[in-house]
């Protein structure tokens, strides 16, 4: 934070997301040495702060996720539907009878 240049080259190789801008000035101040050395408490900030400064970004997040959560319980009863055809079929398919060959 203190040697920050504004070159952008954090963001360019961080995970996408991984780093997230607010409006929060309040940690500025004209010391760079002593004063900005925080721990990870003070710089954390709750989910609900980036849903009401980035609304469309966080609803995509949620509608992505519900999406997710649709597709693998549709999968998992599709594995069971499987599943359950699969049985009576194996159970149907007794071994083959030997063919009888006639010589004449």
């Amino acid at each position: 934070m203190d040697v920050c240049m504004n070159c952008g080259l954090c963001a360019e190789y961080c995970p996408f997301d991984a780093i997230k801008m607010d409006q929060n000035f309040e940690l500025s101040n004209y010391e760079r040495h002593q004063t900005h050395i925080y721990c990870l408490q003070d710089l954390l900030v709750s989910s609900e702060f980036y849903a009401r400064t980035h609304p469309e970004a966080w609803n995509s997040a949620d509608e992505v996720a519900e999406r997710n959560k649709v597709a693998k319980k549709k999968d998992q009863r599709l594995q069971k539907a499987l599943a359950a055809t699969a049985k009576p079929a194996a159970a149907s398919k007794a071994a083959p009878k030997p063919v009888s060959v006639q010589q004449s």
